[in-house]
């Protein structure tokens, strides 16, 4: 925190996180420091009142540690924060590329994942829906709609929507490949396993 007179360093840094301190801390997350980096995201959090990502983080940390309503209650703030740092002219294409309108893209992916995880199921898919026709998130919204779809056991929906993303993301395919089996489709489950085993082996 050392500065000179003129307080330079203090000015420079903006009004944001400093990127390194940030960068500490994802590493206390990344180790699975959970109590460590809860207690900091939290400071961070108190202290910038836009640092949508803090929610995130807190988020996942909860996710993480399986205590799911929770990690919604997160998300759902890490949304309300990020919804407020967009500009005001931004193209739907550019909602994931643009740093100002990432975390509320990110926060409303989390979400999804953690309302199937709690067994949530029709507002998970309504935040898929919201991922497409809002954020233009064509493929993560499709892959975490096909995931409830296994949850409920709707096969022939999980199949139709994962198999639009196999040339895209081949990881998916294992998913159909579930659907497909669930449906007596043997061969074009056998198929789509060792596609997705061929373009990307952790499949």
């Amino acid at each position: 925190n050392e500065d000179n007179p003129f307080y330079w360093r203090f000015t420079l840094q903006g009004n944001g996180v400093p990127p390194d301190i940030e960068e500490q801390v994802e590493a206390f997350f990344e180790r699975g420091e959970y109590a460590r980096a809860a207690k900091i995201f939290q400071l961070l959090i108190d202290t910038f009142d836009d640092y949508a990502e803090g929610y995130n983080y807190l988020g996942l940390i909860s996710l993480n540690t399986k205590k799911l309503e929770e990690a919604i209650c997160h998300f759902q703030k890490a949304m309300e924060v990020g919804r407020k740092l967009f500009p005001k002219k931004i193209a739907r294409s550019r909602y994931w590329s643009d740093l100002s309108t990432r975390p509320y893209v990110r926060a409303m992916r989390n979400l999804a994942f953690t309302l199937n995880r709690a067994d949530r199921y029709e507002e998970a898919l309504q935040y898929c829906d919201r991922l497409e026709q809002e954020c233009g998130d064509l493929f993560p919204s499709a892959s975490y709609r096909t995931w409830v779809y296994l949850n409920k056991g709707l096969w022939l929906e999980a199949a139709d929507s994962v198999l639009k993303l196999g040339n895209f993301e081949p990881s998916n395919s294992l998913i159909a490949a579930f659907a497909l089996y669930e449906l007596g489709r043997t061969e074009e489950a056998a198929f789509s396993f060792v596609h997705g085993a061929l373009n990307f082996p952790r499949a």
